[in-house]
């Protein structure tokens, strides 16, 4: 049996029905392959985000992602040492929040 399952051994079409009957199962359904599941629930909010990123005007979308790497750089650095200030990330989330919109400029 070993053999079959791991394929040096291949089973002769022929056989097939009496095998299906053994099974209980209908020969199509004994070869068909399993269904591949179905994406359940809306997409994760990271796929979400880059959506909305994408509708962005492409300036808009250097700075997001200008920041971005920023947070990644920082975040590497910092592994070690959490009380550091992040002055030059949090001056680029200002300039990308004021150019989103999220802060009044003042203008």
């Amino acid at each position: 049996m070993t053999a079959y399952e791991v394929g040096r051994r291949r089973i002769q079409v022929s056989t097939l029905p009496l095998i299906a009957q053994a099974l209980g199962v209908s020969v199509k359904a004994l070869v068909a392959e399993a269904p591949k599941p179905k994406k359940r629930g809306p997409a994760p909010k990271l796929q979400q985000q880059l959506e909305r990123l994408q509708a962005l005007p492409k300036a808009k979308q250097r700075l997001v992602i200008e920041v971005l790497d920023s947070l990644l750089a920082q975040s590497g650095k910092r592994a070690g040492r959490m009380q550091q200030p992040l002055t030059e990330l949090e001056s680029r989330n200002n300039k990308a929040r004021q150019l989103a919109g999220f802060v009044d400029c003042g203008g």
